[in-house]
């Protein structure tokens, strides 16, 4: 079904259940993203991979993931004032090399800082994003803006 145009490469300052019902459907190739904490969601402790077009899905505990994405310890701190939560650029870019293809649309329902963005421009892919706190989003733009300078 196609629906309103959502454009790659953006990241919109709205909320992503909003958001997301203007995404054409299949257009997405991965969603990469670090929902918020302290929700006492089970999200919060697992991460859930599926290839597109497959029904299997690998689940696996978060706090593992990251160290054996990253090893014991992240090589490079987000360093972000604003976010107080942005994880290390190799964490979304571990899982984009590992599930994604040159090209492809990752979306980022969670956009944050933008640090997730600044992976998929890095490995040359597309990327859509929603973030509904107005000084996260204006921090991620400022951010690609950088890394593209």
């Amino acid at each position: 079904m196609v629906k309103n145009r959502i454009e790659k490469n953006k990241i919109y300052n709205m909320d992503c259940i909003d958001g997301m019902k203007s995404i054409d459907d299949n257009s997405i190739d991965l969603i990469v993203t670090s929902p918020p904490y302290f929700l006492n969601k089970e999200y919060e402790k697992k991460w859930t991979f599926r290839k597109r077009g497959s029904k299997d899905e690998f689940v696996n505990d978060r706090k593992l993931s990251q160290r054996g994405a990253l090893g014991e310890d992240w090589k490079s701190p987000a360093k972000l004032s604003v976010h107080c939560a942005a994880f290390p650029i190799e964490l979304p870019t571990w899982a984009i090399k590992v599930y994604s293809h040159e090209n492809d649309i990752v979306l980022d329902p969670f956009m944050g800082s933008g640090t997730t963005a600044l992976a998929c421009i890095n490995e040359n892919r597309y990327y859509i994003g929603f973030e509904n706190n107005e000084e996260y989003y204006k921090a991620s733009l400022e951010r690609i803006d950088e890394n593209r300078n």
